[in-house]
């Protein structure tokens, strides 16, 4: 029991929340996505969590729920995502850890990837530029999915080649 709303003798109206009750061993992360980034987010698709008071441990974790209502704040309009970590139980985790959560959107195996800095565009076509026999070369590519920092490349770079970062 982790809180106790009513007290001994007092009446209760209907739909009174008397007590909440939590499971040791299930945590659960809700955080606010925003609603440019809110259709990328699926129910039951994968996440990671990493708790700042254990460096270098990412806990896999699933999306348990999307809350069809939206919350503003300061003119931001966001959802709250509930994440759930699958196995929490070797970790003793408590309430009010601070959490770092990754939502897994799309992702690929064995892809190349660019900072979106390295990126230029011009005249609707993607380039990145590449050291090339000494001086700086564009290089046209074709990108796929990316994130806030980086960009998959498709076609046009390949691995080992040194891109420039603007």
């Amino acid at each position: 029991i982790t809180e106790v709303s009513v007290s001994h003798g007092k009446k209760v109206s209907s739909g009174t929340v008397a007590m909440q009750i939590a499971d040791p061993d299930k945590f659960e992360v809700e955080v606010k996505v925003t609603e440019t980034d809110i259709f990328q987010i699926k129910r039951g698709a994968g996440a990671w969590v990493q708790v700042d008071v254990l460096p270098g441990v990412s806990l896999p974790a699933k999306i348990t729920q999307i809350s069809p209502i939206a919350t503003i704040e300061s003119g931001v309009v966001n959802y709250t995502v509930t994440v759930e970590i699958e196995s929490a139980a070797d970790y003793q985790l408590r309430e009010g850890l601070t959490v770092t959560v990754s939502l897994l959107v799309d992702g690929g195996n064995d892809v190349l990837l660019v900072p979106n800095e390295a990126i230029t565009y011009q005249e609707g076509k993607t380039y990145v530029h590449v050291l090339q026999d000494g001086g700086i070369e564009p290089c046209l590519i074709t990108t796929g999915i990316s994130n806030y920092q980086y960009t998959e490349v498709t076609n046009g770079l390949n691995e080992g080649q040194q891109v420039i970062v603007y």
